[in-house]
């Protein structure tokens, strides 16, 4: 079975991948990995201070056994099941800052998280026939040991609904700009 634990970054999706690789035993590898196993680095963004990846090449890697990708494009690798890490905006920047990330990076990121960037683009990775399934877990107050149970039932299809998650909306009920 191929996993996916995609986000934004900030998420917790490192951290929830090897907690679950640990339980599954299954191998863990993160996207940045694999871009560069495969010589998918195309450059390096110095003022976003990112790798830039080929990503149409990115998407014909296919894994064959066990393992769980993480990263924020591991969706768009061929898997059965892809698990979008959300987290509060506000949580997200506080996170980021405490990665001593410059402003910048942080407002795109957050704004991604805001407007369900890497969600939306899971759902068209499924549209496209890359993932099998697509379900999104608000981790926001919740432990990595929760996150994992909870990913667990979805695998043993005890569970498969996702969480509801519009942080836009939360923004304007509460006015709240994170930005």
């Amino acid at each position: 079975m191929i996993i996916s634990i995609t986000g934004t970054p900030g998420v917790g999706k490192t951290t929830v991948a090897k907690a679950l690789g640990k339980v599954l035993g299954y191998k863990v590898i993160s996207d940045f990995e694999l871009a560069k196993k495969n010589k998918l680095i195309l450059g390096f963004d110095k003022k976003m201070k990112s790798y830039i990846v080929d990503d149409k090449l990115f998407r014909k890697i296919r894994l064959k056994g066990d393992f769980i990708i993480h990263g924020h494009l591991s969706h768009l690798i061929t898997n059965d099941l892809t698990i979008v890490l959300r987290l509060s905006p506000g949580e997200l920047e506080k996170r980021l800052k405490r990665r001593g990330w410059k402003k910048e990076k942080i407002r795109e990121n957050v704004l991604a998280e805001i407007l369900d960037v890497v969600y939306l683009d899971a759902i068209l990775a499924k549209k496209n026939k890359i993932a099998k399934r697509v379900v999104q877990i608000d981790t926001t107050g919740k432990s990595i040991k929760s996150v994992v149970k909870r990913i667990l039932n979805i695998i043993k299809g005890r569970e498969y609904k996702s969480d509801y998650v519009d942080w836009l909306e939360k923004c304007f009920e509460k006015e709240e700009i994170f930005i």
